[in-house]
């Protein structure tokens, strides 16, 4: 999975009973975006990833049971349709 956009990675873990591995970008503009069940983190806090950029593998870690991608964008904590940025 890249970064659909430049910025800082603020958080970075698993939580198997949940989303698994996942990754949260903070980008200018308040913008924060998240990409789950992950395979494999590529990043830690900390690190600056530029738009597309590697954050990790595609998998299904967590509670999904199949590949697949959680990925989503808030601005300043609202949650925002990302079909509005593609």
């Amino acid at each position: 999975m890249t970064a659909s956009g430049t910025g800082v990675v603020v958080d970075a873990g698993n939580v198997p009973d949940g989303m698994g591995r996942f990754v949260v970008l903070s980008h200018e503009n308040g913008y924060k975006t998240t990409y789950a069940h992950l395979d494999q983190i590529s990043v830690k806090v900390g690190d600056q990833v530029k738009q597309g950029g590697l954050v990790g593998t595609l998998g299904n870690s967590g509670t999904i049971g199949r590949n697949a991608l959680y990925f989503s964008i808030e601005q300043e904590g609202t949650a925002l349709n990302p079909a509005n940025f593609f």
